[in-house]
C-alpha cells in the first residue's frame, strides 16, 4: 500500500500529536523547573556541607542523574516547540478528525467484508 502503511493508524497518530503535545510540553517545562530545584539543592549541599569521598561520590551521582533527565526535557522540548502553535491552532478540529478516523476505520471494515457478484458470467459465481 503506498506510502502510508496504514491510513488509520497515520490519522491517529496526527489526533494523538495535536490533543498530546501542548500538555507534554507543560508538564517538561514543570518537570525541568522541579529538576532545576533539585540541582540547586545538591549544590547547595555540595558547597555548605563535608562529606567524605563515597557520600561525594553518591552527590555527584544525583546531580549528573537530574541534570540528565532535565537535558532530556529541554531536547524533548525543544523538538515539540516547532508544533506548539499548530497543535493549538488545530485542537479545535480534534472532534472532525475522530469523525474522518472512525469513517477510515469503517472504509476499511467494508474493504475486508467485500464481495462481488457476477453480472454476465454467472458461472464462474462459485470461484468467489
Amino acid at each position: 500500500m503506498g506510502n502510508l502503511a496504514d491510513v488509520e493508524q497515520t490519522a491517529s497518530i496526527i489526533n494523538n500529536a495535536i490533543r498530546d503535545l501542548p500538555d507534554t510540553f507543560n508538564k517538561n517545562k514543570n518537570e525541568v523547573s522541579q529538576l532545576e530545584n533539585e540541582i540547586q539543592d545538591l549544590l547547595h549541599v555540595i558547597e555548605f556541607s563535608s562529606f567524605n569521598a563515597h557520600e561525594g561520590w553518591k552527590l555527584s551521582k544525583q546531580l549528573k542523574k537530574a541534570r540528565t533527565k532535565r537535558r532530556t526535557l529541554k531536547n524533548e522540548n525543544e523538538q515539540i516547540e516547532p508544533l506548539l502553535s499548530f497543535c493549538k491552532k488545530t485542537r479545535n478540529y480534534l472532534g472532525e478528525l475522530d469523525d474522518v478516523i472512525q469513517d477510515i476505520h469503517q472504509v476499511k471494515k467494508n474493504q475486508k467484508n467485500r464481495t462481488y457478484r457476477c453480472r454476465v458470467l454467472e458461472d464462474l459465481q462459485n470461484k468467489f
